[in-house]
């Protein structure tokens, strides 16, 4: 953990909540002398087999690097066929990993950074921070890598990238270090930024998006066209890229200001880009997830179209997607809203009172309104709002409804007791693919939906059908969800 001044602590927690498109940006342009005293820390719970929690655990035979294979004879189950104690237990390295972490626990050796931004994928998980010695801004990535979705590249496969022209550059200044590429299970360096902090990231099911002021890049699997580009040599057709520009044809000085926001966000295997308020997409397309009109998959980063009944989109101004269902808040010239919506659509989280299989196009959705949504968190099987007034509103299907076992199922968006939540105002609103986490004004943390692999934190695997605060010591200032683990950044002295 490091320390930030105390005149900046109200501040930092402000600037952490990821939610706020331009709050890591701001984060990361405060002074460094405000950010000597803060204590700030890495919180993550969850599925511990495959390294994304960052505690430094052994890593399953078939994910470990030889050396460190051979000189441990545990032999690990994989995820699913075994139930660890979920219980925090001694995660030195000498320790076979629990296959999952149920409490909130601390992410060691980051002591001597900043962490401003998180992000989670199905396996593997992102942190950006900065060193306030050197002035300069690193990510570190942890868990899976097995087609380099947190941009760590072994020797032997950045020669053959290289070989084939297959990335743009190489992030790791670790030239020729052996870095074991299956997995990670601490954070590990990936790549230094210098005086370009990280604005926005997400992680999909195999691959992750990264963007600073100045581009956008994207590393692992692009077998769909998740990661923007097309392969550079068709005939070999590589599924997965390293940092590549994504905004083919775009200036490599792409604008990052309040009037041209850049922001990321990742399905399963879906990239949604935000630039100067249009939004684009690229990726896996069965369930018309890319809102393009098709249900084949896109390649290249192509933008949305947003038009109804006396309505034409003209700014995006927040979006959200996680599994393969999208939402966007737009306006038009006349500062109209409408909450726009669509792909898959069977369990009806697309909040249009009905379940099709799945939409191609963006539709409207009625009944909430629009101007006053403020952040959007679209689940598997499910859909959550926060309006302004800091009230959390659900529909869709499952625990993450958060009304109560009694309710399994709502095609029409509902209100949640203000009481769940202290009478609190939510001010940051995440999901996975089937659980949701709420940040409160004060930093306290909430989660519901389900449990399996302690994912929501609370102890224990069990489901919570309703908002349950989940027990962190200090001030939550940020929350990532995963498909299966979540991180939290906590400032312990606020």
């Amino acid at each position: 953990m490091l320390r930030l001044a105390a005149s900046s602590r109200r501040g930092f927690a402000q600037l952490c909540a990821a939610a706020a498109p331009a709050a890591t940006s701001r984060l990361a342009m405060a002074s460094m002398a405000e950010r000597t005293q803060i204590q700030a820390s890495i919180l993550s719970w969850g599925a511990a087999d495959a390294g994304a929690l960052g505690l430094g655990t052994l890593l399953p035979p078939a994910l470990q690097p030889q050396s460190q294979s051979s000189q441990s004879s545990q032999s690990q189950s994989p995820r699913g066929l075994d139930s660890g104690s979920g219980l925090p237990r001694s995660l030195g390295a000498e320790q076979p990993a629990p296959l999952f972490v149920s409490t909130p626990t601390r992410v060691p050796g980051l002591e001597r950074y900043v962490p401003y931004a998180i992000a989670a994928g199905w396996a593997h998980s992102l942190v950006a921070v900065q060193n306030p010695g050197l002035g300069t801004f690193a990510l570190l990535g942890a868990g899976l890598n097995t087609s380099n979705q947190i941009g760590l590249i072994d020797p032997e496969t950045r020669q053959r990238r290289r070989q084939h022209e297959a990335a743009d550059f190489i992030s790791s200044q670790d030239g020729d270090q052996a870095v074991p590429a299956k997995a990670v299970s601490d954070f590990t360096f990936i790549h230094r930024f210098d005086d370009q902090p990280v604005v926005s990231m997400a992680c999909g099911r195999q691959h992750s998006i990264v963007a600073t002021a100045t581009q956008v890049v994207g590393f692992g699997n692009n077998h769909y066209g998740q990661c923007g580009i097309l392969p550079f040599r068709a005939r070999q057709s590589p599924d997965f890229v390293h940092l590549n520009l994504l905004l083919t044809g775009a200036s490599r000085e792409l604008a990052n200001t309040p009037e041209m926001p850049l922001r990321v966000a990742c399905g399963l295997d879906l990239t949604l880009i935000l630039h100067a308020d249009v939004l684009y997409a690229s990726g896996w397309g069965a369930d018309g997830q890319t809102g393009l009109g098709v249900d084949t998959d896109v390649r290249l980063l192509s933008p949305i179209v947003f038009e109804a009944e006396d309505f034409v989109g003209e700014k995006v101004h927040h979006f959200a997607t996680r599994a393969d269902c999208s939402y966007a808040l737009v306006s038009n010239s006349n500062g109209v809203h409408r909450l726009f919506t669509w792909g898959n659509s069977e369990y009806g989280q697309t909040s249009l009172g009905k379940k099709p299989d799945k939409y191609l196009k963006p539709h409207v959705v009625p009944g909430l309104g629009a101007a006053s949504v403020k952040q959007i968190a679209a689940g598997g099987s499910f859909a959550a709002f926060l309006t302004a007034d800091g009230c959390v509103h659900t529909c869709g299907y499952g625990p993450a409804l958060g009304r109560g076992n009694h309710t399994l199922e709502s095609l029409e968006i509902a209100q949640l007791d203000r009481a769940l939540f202290n009478f609190e105002p939510v001010v940051q609103l995440v999901s996975g693919n089937d659980y949701v986490m709420a940040l409160t004004v004060t930093g306290k943390l909430f989660a519901w939906g389900r449990g399996q692999w302690g994912r929501l934190g609370l102890g224990h695997t069990a489901d919570a059908w309703v908002p349950t605060r989940v027990p962190i010591e200090g001030k939550v200032t940020s929350v990532a969800c995963g498909v299966d683990h979540t991180l939290a950044i906590v400032v312990d002295n606020e």
